[in-house]
């Protein structure tokens, strides 16, 4: 999947590293949302990926929730990775929403990829991607990509990108 550089998100000089952070729900999700990131990396020239990952669950935790905070606050990237049967919980939305109004005039890359993109949750969380960058005045658009053939992945992957 070739994640080609949104319109009004700064690429940078080759030399310069790109700081990436995965939300993720699970082991599965998690790698996926890696993937992301460093496809993006790639395709936009970056010679270093600075990536964090952390489990969303630990959000809700404050010590680890404040610690994830400082790290979003410098990433240029942020990768929510949730298998979308569930959709995104209270605290990941409100997370989610904390981040896009931090610092409006940095160009930054927000994207969520969801597992099973045609289950209800999914649209639903696709639907709070939409209204957080309509809010937000960010430029909102959708990337579709195939994953490779496994017994543990048989779905349509979707990457939804907000700058």
């Amino acid at each position: 999947m070739k994640c080609p550089a949104p319109s009004g998100l700064t690429v940078h000089p080759p030399t310069v590293a790109m700081k990436a952070l995965v939300i993720y729900e699970d082991i599965i999700a998690g790698e996926a949302g890696r993937q992301v990131a460093r496809e993006f990396a790639t395709a936009n020239d970056f010679q270093d990926l600075k990536l964090n990952t952390w489990n969303a669950a630990l959000l809700d935790e404050s010590l680890f929730g404040e610690f994830i905070a400082g790290l979003a606050a410098g990433a240029d990237m942020i990768v929510v990775a949730i298998r979308g049967t569930d959709g995104l919980t209270q605290s990941l939305k409100r997370w989610i929403h904390r981040w896009t109004v931090q610092e409006p005039e940095k160009h930054r890359a927000l994207a969520i990829w969801l597992d099973y993109p045609d289950c209800r949750a999914a649209s639903h969380a696709e639907e709070f991607i939409k209204r957080i960058a309509r809010d937000s005045v960010v430029e909102f658009f959708q990337q579709y990509g195939e994953p490779a053939p496994t017994e543990r992945m048989p779905h349509r992957h979707e990457v939804l990108w907000v700058i």
